[in-house]
Formats: C-alpha cells, sequence, structure tokens
C-alpha cells in the first residue's frame, strides 16, 4: 500500500479547488504529459512560454514525490 505524505494531499486537493473554482482545464500537452508519466514513460516536454510546460510535469508528479518513488 502507497503512503502518501499529507502536504502533498493537501497540495493536490488545493491544485484541485482551484482548476474547479476557476474553470481551467488542462492543455492537451499537459494531458499528454500525465498520461505518459503515469505510464512510466520518460517525457521531454516542448513547447511556448507561458503554455504551462512547469505545471504539466509538476502536478502528475506530486503523487510519486509524496510516495518516494523517484529516486
Amino acid at each position: 500500500m502507497a503512503y502518501i505524505h499529507s502536504s502533498v494531499e493537501r497540495l493536490m486537493g488545493l491544485f484541485d479547488h482551484y482548476r474547479a473554482v476557476t474553470h481551467i482545464k488542462p492543455y492537451s500537452h499537459q494531458v499528454d504529459t500525465y498520461k505518459a508519466l503515469k505510464a512510466g514513460q520518460s517525457v521531454i516536454l516542448r513547447a511556448p512560454t507561458g503554455s504551462g510546460k512547469s505545471e504539466g510535469v509538476f502536478v502528475p508528479s506530486l503523487p510519486m514525490l509524496g510516495i518516494g518513488e523517484f529516486s
């Protein structure tokens, strides 16, 4: 059973709340990045400035950070 640190759970919850309140939907490159990372694939994300590259990688990585899957 995986354990997700409570601060990571809280951060994920805040992000979900922010998206719900602002009605922000992820860009297609963010969705594709999320799916690839979840499948355990390596990702190179190339997109213009201000297009959400950081969120496209950081947000899907939160659960992995919380349970120590990165080395």
